[in-house]
């Protein structure tokens, strides 16, 4: 192999080496920063919606206070409980009929006696009556025994689908608490929350879910097909699943070996809601979030493919002419030695190859003046032996 096939590989190898750990250095930054900016996506819609829920919340025990808080409804409360009046009950309900259709997304309420007995209720919604709406649980009583707001009970799906949710106030006279107020709301804020998409692509979607005795139930409808609001999701046993990370009130970022109620790889932010102990997950596919990383190391091939072409060009047109004053010097000296004493190599440059062509041409007059010395040395040593060799033949003449 020549000196200028040499040069030309050895151009190509260092251009297309360095290419490659650039491009393999800008791939690794890219997807680190691509993978890192949908995190952070993730983590700013989970605090959003965390946000969402614990306004749409406290909106609900307001409006559930609001009602609690009416004097005539507490003094005629008070003034049931001491004469069992039916006269009063009817009274009650007619405030509790004004109440309800005076404050937004309230569907029922009911009224009780501080033991849990019931003593009237209000419907917006005739499929709202029946037995099992006027009773408390005791477990009821003790959650919201010792507050003095409204306690949020939790939210039920009803028969026909709808999702309310349920409320616990503490009904006071003067300081003696005389009863309770259950009110049920309308869940469609909670709704609205978990059906907004913005920002979660194609894939992605917000789940609201609270850990319950047998297991983790979903609020809401979910997304995707496969589930319905108000059913439980299995729990994977490593713990990696979303759902379970959120109600165990960890505010992280989950998005390796993390699937979801489908079994899909899935990227997921997840947030705790401290009062109703409700976890929030907010999360994406896998494969949509990788699509832009996919996408930027198939235009990073295309364009190492397309730099290498024109590398490899360039590194041959470099080679070629980086060594055409060497190739000169070789052809030069090839000529001297056959016989072209008078060939000279061409100075094209001040550089070292230059200098280079200058000594080998000093090199090529300093070896034609000594052959030329040589020749006439050998010349006069012809001279001087055809001399003595014609002084003998005269002596041997006269000897004769």
């Amino acid at each position: 192999m020549d000196l200028r096939t040499k040069l030309v590989f050895a151009l190509v190898g260092v251009s297309l080496g360095s290419m490659l750990t650039l491009g393999a250095f800008s791939y690794r930054e890219g997807r680190d920063m691509l993978r890192e900016s949908s995190l952070d996506k993730l983590a700013a819609v989970a605090e959003s919606r965390r946000q969402d829920l614990e306004n749409v919340m406290s909106g609900w025990a307001d409006r559930v206070s609001l009602i609690g808080s009416r004097t005539q409804l507490r003094q005629s409360l008070a003034a049931y409980v001491r004469s069992g009046s039916d006269s009063e009950r009817q009274r009650i309900m007619r405030i509790l009929d004004d109440a309800r259709s005076s404050v937004r997304s309230v569907e029922l309420l009911a009224v009780f006696d501080t033991l849990g007995n019931a003593v009237t209720a209000s419907w917006s919604d005739p499929r709202d009556e029946g037995d099992g709406v006027l009773s408390l649980d005791s477990a009821d009583l003790v959650m919201a025994n010792d507050r003095p707001d409204p306690a949020l009970l939790g939210i039920e799906v009803v028969d026909d689908g709808r999702r309310q949710v349920r409320y616990l106030a503490p009904l006071t006279e003067q300081g003696v608490r005389i009863g309770w107020l259950l009110a049920r709301l309308s869940a469609a804020e909670l709704l609205r929350i978990s059906r907004d998409f913005t920002g979660l692509g194609f894939t992605g979607e917000t789940m609201v879910v609270r850990r319950e005795q047998d297991g983790l139930r979903v609020l809401h409808p979910v997304r995707h097909e496969g589930l319905l609001g108000g059913s439980f999701i299995p729990e994977r046993a490593d713990g990696l699943d979303p759902a379970a990370v959120a109600t165990a009130g960890r505010d992280t970022l989950l998005a390796d070996g993390v699937t979801d109620y489908r079994g899909h790889p899935v990227w997921a932010a997840t947030r705790f809601v401290p009062g109703p102990e409700w976890g929030i997950v907010v999360k994406i596919d896998e494969e949509e979030e990788r699509r832009p990383i996919v996408e930027l190391r198939d235009r990073m091939v295309r364009l190492a493919i397309s730099l290498s072409a024109f590398a490899i060009l360039i590194g041959i047109l470099l080679g070629l002419q980086l060594s055409r004053p060497l190739q000169e010097l070789v052809e030069v000296a090839n000529r001297i030695r056959a016989g072209e004493t008078r060939a000279r190599a061409r100075i094209r440059s001040q550089d070292e190859v230059g200098l280079l062509a200058r000594t080998f041409n000093r090199m090529a007059d300093a070896l034609t003046i000594s052959n030329v010395s040589i020749s006439d040395a050998d010349l006069t040593n012809e001279a001087e032996a055809a001399r003595a060799d014609m002084a003998r033949e005269r002596t041997t003449e006269e000897n004769a």
